[in-house]
């Protein structure tokens, strides 16, 4: 094999093995719930990772309405009941993927209505799943 021929196929298993380990394999995504606009959230429970006591890391899927996914790297600290994405990858119909490489901000997860009703927003079925 020539010197190109490996460099080529370097970089073609390195790619497959990046994007495998922001997306992973489709059968062992857990369903979580859909939200009102129509978006279907999924889990990984093989990455679910406890970081430190009240802290976890997880990958998760969302589908969208219009057939788009995001993949999202996420954590949660359980103790302050937060969210927020390290990284997150979408690929939309007809457009290249999208990477972003930055968390995002932390944001509230909000568990119970104002009147005391149980929600099942995405993010609170989230920390119900990997937080107990």
């Amino acid at each position: 094999m020539g010197t190109k021929f490996k460099i080529i196929l370097f970089w073609v298993v390195l790619g497959i093995v990046a994007h495998s380990s922001l997306c992973g394999a489709e059968d062992q995504w857990k369903y979580v719930t859909a939200n009102d606009r129509g978006e279907r959230y999924f889990y990984q429970p093989d990455s679910v990772i406890r970081r430190a006591p009240d802290v976890v890391d997880f990958k998760m899927m969302v589908i969208h309405s219009d057939a788009s996914k995001s993949w999202r790297d996420s954590e949660i600290n359980c103790r302050f009941r937060i969210i927020r994405d390290l990284r997150t990858k979408t690929e939309r119909i007809n457009r290249p993927p999208a990477f972003n490489n930055f968390p995002s901000d932390w944001q509230a997860i909000d568990l119970e209505s104002y009147s005391g009703k149980r929600l099942t927003t995405p993010e609170a079925e989230l920390y119900r799943i990997v937080c107990r």
